[in-house]
């Protein structure tokens, strides 16, 4: 058997969009609950969640604080140089955005830890 897998055994790659957007958006962390599901896989669904979400919000959470600052940051350089009014008025919006999407991974965040107690075996 050779070690280097089959050209149909492989899985393409995703694209760039798809990266970024996995980049950028927690969605694909949280498993829905069926609406038939027994009550231990709807258990082992929340506690997945939770776990899921301990361990990666905290990294989106810092993630969009870096691009709220860098954006921030950039806005307010090119205000100071005189740079066109659109390219000032992107960097905060983009910057605005930034701290909707923090605010939101803050808030779930915080969420999942005050919940953290009714958990525990």
């Amino acid at each position: 058997m050779s070690p280097v897998p089959a050209a149909s055994d492989v899985e393409p790659s995703p694209g760039f969009a798809a990266l970024l957007a996995r980049y950028l958006s927690f969605i694909w962390l949280f498993e829905a609950e069926p609406l038939r599901a027994d009550l231990f896989t709807r258990s082992r669904i929340i506690r997945s969640n939770h776990d899921r979400g301990l361990r990666y919000l905290p990294l989106y959470l810092a993630r969009y604080l870096r691009l709220l600052f860098g954006f921030a940051l950039v806005g307010a350089a090119s205000e100071a140089i005189a740079a066109p009014a659109v390219i000032v008025g992107a960097c905060f919006t983009l910057s605005s955005v930034a701290a909707v999407a923090a605010t939101v991974a803050a808030v779930g965040l915080t969420v999942i830890r005050s919940r953290r107690q009714g958990l525990r075996p």
